[in-house]
């Protein structure tokens, strides 16, 4: 037998479906410090509602913490093993800690940024204006919606370069959140994640392409354009099931070799796993985004007009950027709006299949006289 081997240059990715209880508790943490978004899952907006300053700063640093899972040792298969991860990300080097975490900044911008002005690992280290400067360029990158603090972004660098300082307080931060408001939380939604996580795993997953696949498993009719090339580096791609991420998705982290994107846990077409408790939250989503004055004359306007831009819903709702920016996102990660972003203005339509989604769910929930 000869020891030359050839394989494909272009493999067929593979999706894997997993609870990784790591990943899917610090994206909860990390949801507590998204502000721009709106009626994400009713953990997160109540908890929202009680953090002090400091702990929305903690949560936000818990969304720079995924880099430090795999250097840590684990991913943990149980809940139980989460104050054990505390541990060992206490035990990095101080070192590792900064260098990890330039060159992930680093990466995000290579990936996002249509320049090639990046600087160098060395640079985003030893400049703190440079270190801001690019954090800002890459939250411009994702919209008004994402505002850049520059003074939470300088803290940030300034205990970086301490590396014990940086990485001890990463530590108290993130347990001070777990012990406070998910210790309690965890044990009450396990068991609806691995339900999901089953019901995915019972099915073969549609679509010729990564993207095709994930558009089904995230039931979206488009994966963002700038998650393209990652999804098409990676050689595998993890789907986390979330209870507390709502109708949003995210590429929470991807380490070179394995992309993990944390999304709605549901159970999806053709699966044989049934899950009422999945099937409320469902609908509860949708609900909610027909909850909000405004959301609902956006609605209106687009069954009125056929097709409509972000600006025309700030001309005809006398809304700011940011708030229409903010509405037009929480109903096209629903479904109820479909977005067409191949030309320059992105257009919004109704998602007619979505909206009668929404009527037979209420139906089928309230049982045989609803459907009468």
């Amino acid at each position: 037998m000869s020891d030359i081997m050839f394989v494909d240059n272009n493999p067929t990715k593979k999706i894997r479906f997993a609870s990784e209880p790591v990943y899917n508790a610090l994206c909860s943490l990390c949801l507590l410090s998204q502000h721009h978004l709106d009626s994400i899952s009713n953990w997160v907006d109540v908890t929202k509602q009680h953090l002090t300053d400091d702990e929305r700063r903690q949560a936000d640093r818990a969304c720079h913490a995924s880099p430090f899972i795999g250097l840590a040792g684990t991913t943990a298969a149980k809940a139980a093993d989460l104050p054990a991860w505390f541990g060992q990300l206490a035990s990095i080097d101080p070192s590792d800690i900064r260098t990890i975490s330039a060159t992930r900044l680093r990466q995000k911008a290579l990936d996002h940024l249509k320049d090639t002005d990046i600087p160098s690992i060395q640079d985003i280290l030893a400049d703190r204006k440079t270190y801001v400067d690019l954090v800002a360029r890459l939250c411009a990158a994702h919209g008004p919606e994402h505002e850049c603090n520059r003074a939470e972004e300088e803290a940030v660098y300034n205990e970086m370069q301490d590396g014990t300082t940086y990485r001890d307080g990463l530590v108290d931060g993130i347990r001070h959140l777990w012990e406070q408001y998910l210790t309690d939380e965890w044990p009450r939604v396990e068991a609806t994640i691995e339900t999901s996580v089953k019901a995915f795993q019972s099915i073969e997953v549609p679509g010729d392409t990564i993207v095709d696949q994930l558009m089904f498993i995230a039931e979206r009719e488009a994966i963002p354009e700038e998650w393209i090339p990652t999804l098409e580096k990676a050689r595998e791609v993890v789907f986390i099931p979330s209870v507390h991420i709502g109708p949003f998705m995210s590429l929470f982290e991807y380490d070179g070799t394995t992309a993990y994107i944390v999304g709605r846990a549901r159970i999806p077409e053709g699966s044989t796993v049934h899950a009422a408790e999945l099937d409320r939250s469902d609908l509860l989503i949708r609900l909610d985004a027909l909850s909000d004055d405004a959301r609902l004359r956006i609605l209106e306007l687009a069954g009125n007009r056929g097709t409509i831009t972000t600006q025309e819903v700030m001309d005809a709702l006398e809304l700011s950027q940011s708030s229409a920016s903010r509405h037009l996102t929480q109903l096209t990660a629903t479904g109820l709006l479909s977005v067409d972003a191949s030309q320059r203005t992105k257009r919004y339509r109704l998602n007619d299949s979505r909206v009668d989604q929404v009527f037979s769910g209420l139906k089928n929930l309230l049982g045989p006289r609803a459907r009468a």
